[in-house]
């Protein structure tokens, strides 16, 4: 598939994005609270008192994933799930633990409490409302058979279907920074566009979509050749943004009790 040249930025304007948006997030971190109640705002007039407008329902989104949807080496608020939310005006909540994934709970590799990301689930339906949900994992996965794989992740995005029958679904099929399929890709894409069908939901295939096709990816990592950087991380943004518009999720609403 032939991207745009808003897909293939060059490496100097993705640091100049990738700088106006830390300075934007950090200006939001930085605001000080309006003592207005949410989603109210406060009209004034010329010849009366304030009165109250209503704010349409801001949608939310839910991702989850690993440690490239939480964000390494200082990302903090700058992660490409978070920069999404802000361009797609969602609120935003995000359940990603390091070296974690459908079936890996992360304990051989990360120093804390981790858990997959089924263990997590029913903590994710009673704390977070979701009228999309972004399924971003399995990279820690990709050792284990694609089949036992993919079964973990029928059985995962089945539930994430029955803990918000109304929301979107979006499932990013598992890669790593690289414009290189690895064994039995085209398996497990296969396996995971059946999943995302059968519960009414879309999948972003990274290398089917060029993710990683025609940039420069060391440019766009931390040290340890894996991670995005700041760099990475708005470039990353920048595609997913499209690419979730391209299916129509620029268009969804707020469901009260999602």
């Amino acid at each position: 598939m032939t991207r745009s040249t808003f897909r293939r930025p060059d490496v100097v304007a993705v640091m100049v994005l990738a700088v106006a948006v830390l300075l934007t997030v950090g200006a939001l971190i930085a605001r000080t609270p309006s003592s207005t109640a949410p989603g109210v705002a406060a009209a004034t007039t010329t010849d009366g008192p304030p009165t109250a407008v209503e704010r349409p329902a801001q949608p939310s989104a839910l991702w989850v994933g690993d440690s490239y949807t939480a964000g390494v080496g200082r990302i903090d608020n700058a992660s490409y799930a978070r920069i999404v939310c802000l361009r797609m005006g969602w609120a935003c909540n995000v359940d990603a633990e390091g070296s974690t994934g459908f079936l890996d709970d992360g304990a051989a590799e990360y120093k804390g409490v981790t858990s997959r990301l089924p263990a997590r689930l029913d903590f994710d339906k009673a704390t977070f409302d979701a009228d999309v949900v972004l399924i971003d994992a399995g990279r820690n996965d990709l050792e284990v058979d694609y089949q036992t794989l993919l079964g973990a992740i029928d059985q995962y995005v089945n539930d994430v279907r029955a803990g918000w029958p109304d929301a979107r679904i979006v499932i990013i099929v598992p890669t790593f920074m690289s414009p290189e399929k690895y064994d039995n890709y085209d398996a497990l894409v296969d396996g995971i566009t059946g999943i995302a069908t059968r519960v009414g939901g879309q999948v972003l295939d990274p290398i089917a979509l060029g993710w990683y096709a025609d940039v420069d990816i060391p440019s766009m990592q931390i040290e340890d050749r894996v991670h995005p950087n700041a760099v990475g991380n708005a470039y990353l943004a920048g595609v997913i943004e499209g690419d979730l518009r391209d299916l129509g999720l620029d268009r969804i609403t707020a469901q009260e009790g999602a």
